[in-house]
């Protein structure tokens, strides 16, 4: 629960001017605080930013930089869908740049049971009647980690379906954690992914697992084995039996006789005889040291190592197959043998279902962790690669790049203070806000944010390709470590590669150099 301005108090599921239901707080500061909110005439997901302080200066500095928002259309930049400003609450609302999901249970309070269907059923115009103004029910507060949420689709893009189609797709609404978490990987909206999402898709993963194991009967498969195996137990002990009637016919090899061909000797050519050659001399080699090897010991006599339970366990089986063949008549062979064709066409029908099922449950367990896992891979490589200190040379900009005083940024958080060897090199992280109202463009020349140091030497550039107002862009500081142990403040200064400096944030690196 936080204190807006005017000292009006916000919590999740109010309903702000008629129209945006507050969902989840997403970031607060002195000045500002942001909610994730759901506009209910658009059906849209939202961002809104509140006004907390009361000052006036400060009011009109943020109605200014709304205004100026709003002036910007680009298709990289969030719209300003709205600017709101009366003695209860001053704030400005965004348009996210890729539709996401909307949850069903965003559109009632808590209390209220959630709806069922997952797509939006077209129904007949009800008939006109006295219009009846309800009062409002009071939002109760909820708590951050909501039950796992159904989705609709906008209302443009419903179609009319039967309802046996409803009830199916609300059976196959268990995956749209995982197609929204999906959809804002392969969208780069990572700010909006929080861990009540990630458990949500992790749960509706395990969910059709479960279902799908679940389903098999394993007391019929047990059954089914049995029997499979309580008929080839006789059908081997009947073998075994009946083996003094097999008669094996004695092979005949047939051994062909060798034929040799012996060559004529052919009348040798007369040549010349040759030069006879010189003998060549002896080498005398020296005489080797033969090696003495030291005799081994004699081995012991081996041990016979029997494994007893091995032996009565295989002589209990062929004492039961015995007995079995021996008390089975021989009428009832036939029935047997259709037994047991009966059992392997059954034994094949149900090994055909247990791979299609197995088949059916990798395929959608493969899909899922793909997409996810290249999302997540892509976008780590793309950051480790940011934070590698290799800057590449800066490309010119191919649009009106805006002026420097429309950009600017706040402190959001940093790493704890770092620690390294004399003349090492150590890594720190920090987090900075675009808090103007142009966008922060990795290796465009004018619009690329980086942190630099007192001389003007690049220490970090953001590791994003694309920080947009309101959005959070990470920094990797290269730090090198002076030769001398101690204490050591080094300061960092905002910038705009190509444009100036940025306000000085006071944003200071105290590192601490260990002796060796």
């Amino acid at each position: 629960m936080v204190q807006a301005q005017a000292g009006t108090t916000l919590k999740e599921r109010d309903l702000v001017a008629a129209r945006y239901r507050l969902a989840v707080l997403y970031s607060r500061d002195r000045e500002t605080e942001v909610w994730r909110a759901l506009d209910e005439t658009e059906s849209q997901v939202v961002t809104i930013e509140f006004l907390l302080s009361n000052d006036g200066a400060t009011r009109e500095s943020f109605l200014a930089a709304g205004r100026r928002m709003a002036a910007v259309e680009r298709p990289a930049v969030m719209k300003v869908a709205a600017i709101h400003d009366d003695p209860n609450a001053t704030f400005i609302v965004y348009q996210h740049l890729v539709h996401v999901p909307v949850p069903l249970d965003w559109l009632k309070p808590k209390d209220e049971p959630a709806p069922v269907a997952t797509a939006a059923v077209m129904t007949p115009p009800a008939p006109p009647t006295a219009p009846v103004a309800p009062p409002a029910p009071a939002m109760p507060a909820v708590l951050l980690t909501p039950p796992p949420p159904t989705f609709i689709v906008p209302a443009e893009a419903a179609e009319p379906v039967p309802s046996a189609a409803v009830e199916d797709e609300s059976i196959e609404s268990r995956d749209h954690g995982l197609v929204a978490l999906s959809d804002l990987l392969r969208a780069r909206e990572f700010s909006q992914i929080d861990v009540a999402l990630v458990k949500e898709a992790a749960l509706e993963l395990g969910t059709v697992i479960l279902t799908t194991v679940r389903e098999v009967d394993y007391a019929a498969l047990g059954a089914r084995g049995l029997e499979i195996a309580a008929t080839v137990v006789a059908l081997v002990a009947s073998v075994i039996s009946r083996r003094s009637e097999i008669s094996l016919p004695t092979p005949h090899l047939a051994i062909p006789t060798p034929h040799l061909t012996i060559p004529r000797p052919h009348a040798a050519e007369q040549r010349a005889p040759k030069s006879p050659k010189a003998p060549k001399a002896q080498k005398i080699r020296e005489p080797r040291v033969a090696s003495v090897k030291a005799e081994r010991a004699p081995r012991g006599p081996s041990r016979l190592h029997i494994r007893w339970r091995r032996v009565l366990f295989r002589g209990a089986c062929l004492a039961i197959i015995a007995t079995t063949v021996a008390v089975m008549p021989s009428e009832a062979w036939p029935i047997v043998a259709s037994d047991l064709s009966v059992v392997g066409a059954q034994a094949l029908t149900v090994g055909g279902e247990l791979a299609g099922q197995a088949v059916t449950v990798g395929g959608q367990v493969a899909d899922q962790a793909t997409k996810i896992g290249g999302s997540l891979k892509t976008e780590i490589e793309q950051r480790v690669a940011s934070g590698s200190g290799s800057q590449a040379p800066l490309k010119k900009p191919t649009w009106d790049v805006p002026p420097l005083s429309e950009y600017g940024a706040s402190l959001d958080s940093k790493a704890p203070d770092p620690s390294a060897r004399p003349d090492a090199t150590v890594d720190w992280v920090v987090a900075l806000r675009n808090t103007g109202s142009a966008g922060w463009y990795r290796g465009i020349d004018g619009a690329q944010a980086s942190l630099a140091l007192a001389d003007g030497t690049s220490a970090g550039i953001q590791s994003t390709d694309f920080v947009g107002p309101g959005q959070v862009g990470w920094f990797v500081v290269k730090l090198h470590a002076p030769t001398k142990p101690g204490t050591y403040d080094i300061a960092l200064l905002p910038r705009i590669d190509g444009r100036g400096a940025l306000k000085d944030l006071g944003i200071k690196a105290k590192l601490t150099v260990t002796a060796p």
